[in-house]
């Protein structure tokens, strides 16, 4: 081994042997090559460059806006003060920036590095292979690239870039800014309450935003979107995506594909690009509302109200297992379902849709052309004014009391023939004298007002 040491000059150390050395540049803007060996370079004070070309090395730049350059090997890169450049080169490198604003980059061979920017507003560059970037304290700026890479922000407000690659990107603290780029990514924001922002790019991704008011974009692919306790944004975009958005009154648009959007807490809205008549909204048995249109078929639970392109809206209200009182605002359409429980359902001045769930219910339509949903138990049913649809799903459903049936109106009653397990009008009968609908010798329903000229073949029909 040699030792090599500067002047308060400016020098140039340049031993050319395949030895171990040791080199100190002192005072100066020296400028110190390792060559082959596993060689110690240290820059001493003033703006240095060090190369440790092959071999294992160790390089440290001290004082002054310093270049380390790792070359080939394994090596160690320690900017220290002030703003520094760090390349490691090929090989499994340790890169730290120190204090300043420092520039790391790792290489691109398959290699993995370890880059840490340490104080300061650092970029860091992984390069090639499976690499760890690490931002710490600053306004840090993160590039994956090539790679499954693994990048954490930590305090500050950063930017991070996960490239190609399935990479994990951590805002940790601060404003943070997280582009997952190519491949299947995980995104998760800081943990206070600052404002984050996530977008997943193109690949399978999952993103979790977190305390703050935080906007999450899935991009293209299967994705999942977590919101966080904040008034959170979530957007699906393209394919099948699951958006939860947690607490807080948040907004959710699954965009193109059949998504599922879960509002939880708070009082959460869901948006559709389209006009309100190119979609048809419903409830499933279990009381989740089902949007279909020209972008897919989704499914929404606890979403309070429904937006579409055109300004027009529904209101969503959902029973528990309790005995609920829902009613709507009379000037908004709406979509009321009741749940467990003998619910009273009141529904607007439009056209709204209402379902009573499980339990003996109470439906009364409104002035609109409304769709009444008994469901399960022996509910009663008021279509109020306008063309109103009673609807039947199961002919187990309970014996249900339409109680205005209005032919003048335009009223229907609609059999869903499927899981009813109906296939011709001529299945059903009606008694003119009681008022009871059958399917076959079962009841389904009594029309307490028993209208004049009632008959199944014009005023029932099969969907």
């Amino acid at each position: 081994m040699a030792n090599y040491y500067g002047t308060k000059g400016n020098d140039l150390i340049d031993p050319r042997n395949s030895q171990n050395d040791y080199m100190f540049g002192d005072a100066g803007n020296d400028t110190l090559y390792g060559w082959y060996g596993n060689d110690s370079l240290y820059g001493g004070t003033g703006h240095d460059v060090l190369a440790g070309e092959a071999g294992n090395d160790y390089l440290a730049g001290y004082s002054g806006n310093d270049t380390l350059l790792g070359g080939d090997g394994s090596d160690t890169l320690s900017g220290e003060a002030d703003n520094d450049v760090l390349d490691g080169g090929s090989g499994i490198d340790y890169l730290y920036g120190g204090g300043g604003d420092d520039k790391l980059a790792g290489g691109f061979d398959d290699s993995a590095d370890y880059l840490y920017g340490n104080d300061g507003n650092d970029t860091l560059y992984g390069g090639g292979g499976d690499d760890f970037l690490d931002g710490d304290v600053g306004n840090d700026r993160m590039y994956g690239e090539n790679g499954n890479d693994k990048l954490y922000a930590w305090v500050g407000n950063d930017f991070l870039d996960g490239g190609d690659g399935h990479d994990l990107l951590h805002g940790q603290g601060g404003s943070d800014t997280l582009y997952g780029s190519l491949g299947n990514d995980t995104l998760i924001a800081g943990g206070d309450e600052a404002y984050d922002y996530l977008s997943g790019g193109e690949g399978n991704d999952y993103l979790e935003a977190g305390p703050g008011n935080d906007i999450a974009y899935g991009d293209a692919g299967n994705d999942t979107l977590y919101g966080g306790t904040g008034n959170d944004r979530l957007y699906g975009n393209g394919e099948d995506d699951y958006l939860f958005a947690s607490d807080g009154n948040d907004t959710l648009v699954g965009g193109a594909g059949n998504d599922y959007l879960d509002g939880h807490l708070g009082y959460d809205i869901a948006t559709y690009s389209g006009l309100y008549t190119e979609y048809n909204a419903s409830f499933t048995s279990n009381g989740t509302v089902q949007i279909t249109g020209k972008e897919g078929t989704d499914l929404l639970y606890g979403i309070e109200r429904i937006y579409f392109g055109d300004g027009g809206f529904y209101n969503v209200y959902t029973g528990d297992a309790n005995n609920n009182n829902l009613a709507a605002d009379v000037n908004v359409w709406s979509l009321l379902y009741g749940g467990d429980g003998n619910d009273t359902l009141t529904g607007s001045n439009y056209n709204d849709t209402l379902n009573g769930g499980n339990g003996d219910d109470l439906l009364i339509g409104g002035n609109g052309q409304d769709l009444l949903i008994g469901r399960n138990g022996r509910d009663t049913l008021y279509g109020g004014l306008s063309a109103d649809k009673f609807r039947f799903n199961f002919k187990t459903e309970g014996i249900d009391l339409i109680k205005d049936f209005n032919r003048s109106e335009g009223d229907k009653i609609e059999i869903v023939k499927s899981s009813f397990g109906a296939t011709s009008l001529s299945q059903f009968s009606y008694n003119k004298t009681t008022g009871a609908l059958l399917f076959g010798t079962t009841q389904l329903a009594t029309i307490e007002n028993k209208p004049a000229g009632f008959s199944v073949h014009s005023d029932v029909v099969l969907v």
